[in-house]
C-alpha cells in the first residue's frame, strides 16, 4: 500500500513522519526504535491474535486495559495503526490522557471481571472513540488534525471525510496543543450536546 502524507493535514506529523519510512509500513519494533521515546512510558508492541469468539478472557485482555494497565499500545502493521503511533507521538499527553479515560469508561461499562462484552458502547466511550478516531483541534481559524483514523483515510482515499470538532484556545504548536488538549480531555462532558461533524 502506497501512503500520500503530501496533504497540509499532515504538518503536525511531520517530524515524527521524517523518522520513519512509509513503504513498507513499519512494524511496531521499527516504531518502538524510531518514536519510543517520544510515548514513553508508554510503548509500541506488536499486537497479539485477536481472541477467538466465546473464549475466556480477562480485563487485561482488553484494548483499552493493555494500554491503561500494561502501558503497552497494541500496533499491527497495518496503515491505520501506523497513523495511530505518529499521533502518539505527536501528542504524547492527550493520547495518553485519553487512553485512560477510555479505560475507566471500560470499566464502568463490563467492571473489573467482565465474562463476555457488551454489544453496543456507552455514549462516553462512543464520544472518546469518535475524538481518537476523528478529533480536529479548531483554535480561532487555525484546525489541526488528532483523529488517526481520519488520518489514515486522507494518506489512503481521496473521498470526502468529516471530523470531531474540539475547539480549544491556545497556541498552534504541536506542544501548546498537546497541553491544552490534554486539559480539555480530562474535563470533557461526554454527556454534552455533540458538536455538527466537521467537513475536511
Amino acid at each position: 500500500m502506497t501512503l500520500d502524507t503530501s496533504s497540509p493535514w499532515f504538518a503536525p506529523l511531520a517530524p515524527m513522519l521524517a523518522r520513519v519510512p512509509l513503504e513498507p509500513i513499519p512494524d511496531a519494533v521499527m516504531l518502538q526504535a524510531a518514536l519510543g521515546e517520544r510515548v514513553a512510558p508508554f510503548r509500541f508492541e506488536p499486537q497479539t491474535k485477536k481472541r477467538a469468539r466465546g473464549t475466556a478472557f480477562t480485563l487485561d485482555d482488553l484494548y483499552e486495559a493493555r494500554i491503561a494497565r500494561r502501558r503497552v499500545i497494541p500496533t499491527r502493521r497495518n496503515a491505520h495503526d501506523f497513523m495511530n503511533a505518529l499521533v502518539w507521538a505527536t501528542f504524547p499527553k492527550s493520547k495518553a490522557r485519553l487512553a485512560e479515560r477510555q479505560y475507566r469508561a471500560l470499566v464502568a461499562q463490563v467492571g473489573e471481571h467482565p465474562t463476555r462484552l457488551p454489544n453496543a458502547r456507552t455514549r462516553e466511550r462512543d464520544v472518546l472513540a469518535m475524538i481518537d478516531e476523528g478529533g480536529v483541534v479548531v483554535i480561532d481559524d487555525t484546525r489541526v488534525l488528532f483523529g488517526h483514523a481520519v488520518y489514515e483515510h486522507l494518506a489512503t482515499s481521496s473521498a470526502p471525510v468529516r471530523g470531531f470538532p474540539i475547539a480549544l484556545c491556545c497556541g498552534t504548536s504541536t506542544d501548546e496543543i498537546d497541553g491544552a488538549l490534554a486539559a480539555w480531555i480530562d474535563v470533557l462532558d461526554t454527556d454534552a450536546t455533540r458538536p455538527e461533524a466537521l467537513a475536511l
